[in-house]
């Protein structure tokens, strides 16, 4: 079933978010009371490379106007002292900036929290977002977007890009304005429902699996029955492009949009 990813995705995650010490730009919020704001705002190129690793909390990002990455991340604890246990990093490399990697970080001795993040990025931005425990949106992109999360939702509606979404306990919702002969869609969860919209003349190889939960489709594809759960494997149009769709359980649907 190739779900390997789950075995490797949850512990690289976890060990990499809490250990990380390699940023070179440190915002610490002064802590006197049980939230704190971390606020930055700086120009970029138009596809800046930017990736969000986070604990626990939401992300929510949108295109902002122009080459201006906007950062505004709360901090939320149970009271002071875990609140001065819990740190945002940003790194920027380049001029102008193309890479930019904001982490969550908790002191060793630290006693939890969550940090919600919210971003506004350039259109055209390259977005890698990670997250533990918390939904991801990302929405109105032109490039490609990649998103990982263990416990949560994820979303990446009106994407003009490649797109690969991971979850193990989430559902998972896309849509994708263009379809061009190289344009390639992969989506997996574990526990959780897939939804994935592309126009009504999309051409590609379409690989969809589901355990338990079913297929639907607009588009006229056959759904070999098996065992344990159903096995999709054909293609839309041309077939140009390349779908993936895996759910252990969980509904998987295949949208035709305009």
């Amino acid at each position: 079933m190739g779900d390997s990813w789950i075995v490797r995705i949850v512990p690289m995650l976890v060990v990499s978010l809490l250990v990380w010490s390699s940023a070179r730009i440190v915002v610490l919020a002064q802590a006197t009371d049980p939230s704190a704001t971390v606020h930055a705002s700086f120009g970029t190129a138009g596809d800046v490379r930017l990736s969000l690793a986070n604990v626990s909390g939401r992300i929510v990002v949108t295109p902002s106007n122009g080459d201006v990455v906007d950062v505004r991340a709360v901090k939320h604890a149970a009271n002071d002292e875990s609140l001065a246990g819990i740190r945002v990093t940003i790194d920027k490399d380049g001029s102008p900036v193309n890479d930019v990697q904001i982490r969550t970080h908790y002191m060793r001795d630290g006693h939890g929290g969550s940090v919600d993040y919210t971003l506004m990025v350039p259109r055209h931005a390259v977005l890698r977002l990670t997250n533990v425990t918390g939904n991801i949106v990302a929405s109105g992109f032109a490039n490609d977007v990649t998103l990982n999360d263990v416990s949560g939702n994820v979303s990446a509606e009106n994407t003009d890009g490649n797109v690969k979404a991971r979850t193990v306990n989430g559902a998972i919702l896309v849509s994708v304005t263009r379809f061009p002969d190289s344009r390639t869609v992969s989506l997996r969860t574990v526990s959780g429902a897939i939804s994935l919209t592309v126009p009504h003349d999309a051409g590609a190889v379409v690989k969809a699996r589901s355990m338990s939960g079913g297929f639907q489709s607009d588009f006229p594809l056959d759904v070999k029955s098996e065992m344990i759960g159903s096995q999709v494997n054909g293609r839309i149009g041309n077939g140009g492009g390349w779908i993936d769709l895996e759910s252990v359980s969980g509904m998987l649907e295949l949208k035709s949009g305009r």
